[in-house]
């Protein structure tokens, strides 16, 4: 795990801003996710809660979080439980947090051992008037593993049946969908690292390797530079391509083919997005190069769409209009075809946009409202399986005050 926090001052303002949006005389309680077992004592890479994280910048398991600013004792405003330090865990495992360190990253100053959490909190819920719980909320994605902040929120709830519960989800969708500056400068850090790797990888794609050596590489790469994945890369020779999350890459390259390579580097808790596609022999064919110069174009007018007061919804029925045109331009469908206009979703069937930050699906969905400080991706494709090809151009956008910034203007699509 590769993590370094941001100025504790950062975590201090998100906590500042939480506080003032509960309600009065309100708890907040926030948990860390789990350290998930491969077997008996082999464990996935652990990834952090991203709400935690972004208010106390802890990046450790068996962490929680409570804020009560409503409090009569200014010690209880907000509380800091973090995994003991043992010499058991020391000697198998290694040093965690100290308390003293936990207060230099996270600016809080009262820091308990979570195993006393119960003991703690548990007392102080009975002067509250209601609890904020917390939970990872996505429609299109419904919970199918219930982490710590579900488990152990069912637990105070069990505990305290008659109380008023409210969700945490809502206040911190909306507060983290505008990037301070710390923020915004983590993922241009991630954006830089994402595009120079992609300058060094696109000198060296030929026929013959393995995608799973282009994936090789990257990894080597963002490791070498401070940054871990932000998600899953997709490295997709050919017909591959048109499986929109392929993530085999076990395939060989083929001379004729393309390669479709989506990834992205994660700073610091921080996500960048980017699709980019090569022609393994350096040459595309004619007919590549023309699907390519559909997307192209309609990445460019779907950027001349991204500013504030516009939704992603608008940009993509807006982009349709376009998508068929190109469709027609290259004879996949006629212009009786295009007057359906959900045929466009047989070579284009995602949108054309998504949140980023410090997910790479960020909170924010097509019917947010775009404002300043907002970062979102613009990836059109075509997706031609029958002929082989998929062709998805993706960069990352901050909208500004007056329309919007090309985070990777700088790397040539």
């Amino acid at each position: 795990m590769i993590f370094y926090p941001l100025p504790r001052q950062s975590y201090t303002n998100h906590r500042n801003l939480l506080a003032e949006a509960l309600a009065e005389n309100a708890i907040a309680i926030l948990h860390s996710n789990d350290r998930y077992p491969i077997s008996s004592d082999q464990y996935f890479p652990f990834r952090q809660n991203k709400d935690l994280l972004r208010l106390c910048g802890i990046y450790q398991e068996e962490t929680a979080l409570l804020l009560y600013p409503g409090h009569p004792l200014e010690a209880y405003h907000e509380i800091l439980f973090i995994k003991r330090n043992d010499e058991a865990h020391k000697t198998w495992n290694g040093q965690l947090l100290d308390k003293e360190a936990a207060r230099n990253i996270s600016g809080i100053q009262s820091v308990y051992w979570f195993d006393e959490f119960e003991s703690i909190v548990y007392p102080m819920i009975p002067k509250a008037e209601c609890i904020y719980l917390n939970s990872n909320e996505k429609a299109q994605y419904p919970i199918s593993i219930f982490g710590r902040n579900e488990r152990l929120g069912k637990k105070v709830m069990k505990q305290f049946p008659f109380y008023t519960y409210k969700r945490l989800q809502p206040i911190l969708r909306i507060q983290s969908l505008s990037k301070s500056k710390e923020e915004l400068e983590n993922i241009k850090k991630a954006i830089k690292i994402t595009g120079d790797t992609w300058n060094s990888l696109s000198r060296i794609i030929k026929p013959g390797l393995f995608e799973y050596e282009i994936e090789a590489e990257i990894s080597y790469a963002f490791e070498k530079l401070g940054a871990i994945h932000a998600f899953q890369p997709i490295i997709a020779a050919g017909k591959s391509a048109c499986v929109l999350h392929y993530t085999s890459n076990n395939q060989l390259l083929y001379k004729d083919d393309l390669l479709l390579v989506d990834f992205g580097a994660e700073v610091n808790g921080y996500a960048a997005d980017m699709t980019r596609v090569k022609a393994i022999d350096g040459s595309m064919t004619s007919r590549q190069f023309e699907v390519y110069d559909q997307v192209l174009n309609l990445v460019q007018k779907t950027m001349a769409m991204m500013k504030p007061k516009t939704t992603i919804h608008e940009i993509n029925i807006k982009m349709t209009d376009e998508v068929l045109v190109s469709l027609e331009e290259l004879g996949l469908i006629t212009s009786e075809e295009a007057k359906n206009k959900q045929v466009s979703k047989k070579y284009l069937p995602h949108g054309i946009s998504h949140f980023l930050g410090s997910d790479v699906h960020d909170y924010g969905d097509k019917y947010t409202t775009l404002a300043p400080g907002m970062v979102i991706t613009c990836e059109p494709g075509i997706y031609i399986e029958e002929e082989g090809i998929g062709i998805r151009l993706e960069n990352d956008i901050l909208i500004t005050k007056n329309g919007c910034e090309d985070l990777m203007k700088d790397f040539e699509l």
